[in-house]
C-alpha cells in the first residue's frame, strides 16, 4: 500500500516450528505470512496526512509519526461486544486476547480465549470473517469457491 506504514509487532511474526508445518502443508498460510513480513518491512512515503487504525495511542509495536499513515495489525484477538455510545451509534469493541493451541500432532494450532480482556474506541465496524462468502441476490457467486468473482 503506496504512502502506508505498515505496523506489526515483531512477536507476533515470529515462527514457531508447529507454524513452519502449517505454511509447509497450506501455501496460502506461506503466502499471508510472506505478504505480512514484507509488508512490515516497507517504509512508508512521509509526505501524506496520517491514518491511524487500531488503538495507535496504546500501540506496543512503534511510536507514530504525524507524518505517515499507520495501519497496526493486532492478531491473536476476537470480538466480543460491540460498544454503544448511548445514542445508537458505535462508540469501541470489547476484544478477548487468544492464545495458539498446538494440536496432539504438532501440525496445526487453534486460537483460544485467555479470558483477558481489551477495550479499543472505534466508529465503525466492518465484518469480515473468513474466506468464503455467501450469495447475494442479483450478483455473480462462485458456489465451488464461495466467492462473488471479481472480474
Amino acid at each position: 500500500m503506496a504512502g502506508v506504514s505498515i505496523h506489526i509487532a515483531p512477536e507476533m511474526m515470529k515462527v514457531t516450528p508447529v507454524d513452519e508445518a502449517e505454511m509447509k502443508a497450506t501455501r496460502m498460510k506461506r503466502r499471508v505470512y510472506d505478504i505480512l513480513s514484507k509488508a512490515a518491512q516497507k517504509p512508508a512515503d512521509r509526505k501524506v496526512h496520517m491514518l491511524c487504525v487500531w488503538f495507535c495511542a496504546d500501540c506496543c509495536c512503534c511510536t507514530c509519526s504525524q507524518q505517515a499513515r499507520q495501519l497496526h495489525l493486532h492478531f491473536l484477538r476476537s470480538p466480543r461486544a460491540v460498544k454503544d455510545s448511548g445514542s445508537g451509534h458505535v462508540a469501541g469493541l470489547e476484544l478477548e486476547t487468544n492464545a495458539l493451541q498446538t494440536s496432539s500432532d504438532q501440525t496445526s494450532q487453534t486460537a483460544v480465549g485467555t479470558g483477558q480482556m481489551q477495550s479499543v474506541a472505534a466508529q465503525l465496524v466492518l465484518e469480515s470473517i473468513g474466506y468464503k462468502s455467501h450469495p447475494i441476490e442479483g450478483a455473480p457467486f462462485d458456489d465451488k469457491h464461495g466467492i462473488i468473482p471479481n472480474k
